[in-house]
């Protein structure tokens, strides 16, 4: 969000979605550039980012299948618009995916925010460590998100972890 390219160009993007469909196509396509060639080595530890509107749909991504999806309902889209959020999102088509950054993109005297930047990264790695425990085979460790459902996987399976360390640890 601090590159002016990519700011001034998403934020032309949110706010004549409807206007100029040529316009609209020149700023995302300069937006999905910075996306790409952004600071070195920012861009390898996400698989996709996304613009979304202030309704939740992608207006721009990496993916650009993903583009038209409404997110509206997806807590990192609902919380990103709010400040910013980094969490576990519950979408089928992310996969291991699923580990998201998201913050607001507000207009360019800050008050009015017209959409969200989503960063989506592979959590494989977390989870592979959270979920093996060299040497302490009765142990288990396993990692759950605010909402106390499990992340990686469980010995038992469960839909919550409602535990005094998982209360603690919260």
């Amino acid at each position: 969000l601090t590159d002016p390219t990519f700011s001034v160009n998403a934020l032309n993007a949110l706010t004549q979605e409807a206007a100029d469909p040529g316009a609209l196509e020149n700023s995302k396509r300069i937006v999905r550039s910075r996306l790409l060639f952004g600071p070195e080595g920012e861009n390898e530890h996400y698989v996709d980012t996304m613009v979304l509107n202030a309704q939740g749909v992608v207006l721009i991504s990496l993916a650009p299948k993903e583009e038209g999806i409404n997110f509206a309902d997806q807590s990192f889209f609902r919380q990103g618009s709010l400040g910013f959020y980094s969490g576990f999102a519950n979408v089928p088509g992310f996969g291991t995916e699923n580990f998201i950054v998201a913050s607001p993109i507000y207009n360019s005297d800050g008050r009015m925010m017209r959409g969200v930047l989503v960063r989506r990264s592979n959590a494989s790695t977390i989870k592979t460590v959270m979920e093996t425990t060299p040497g302490f085979e009765n142990a288990e460790t396993y990692l759950i998100d605010k909402n106390y459902q499990p992340v990686s996987k469980t010995h038992t399976p469960a839909d919550f972890i409602r535990t005094q360390a998982s209360f603690a640890a919260i």
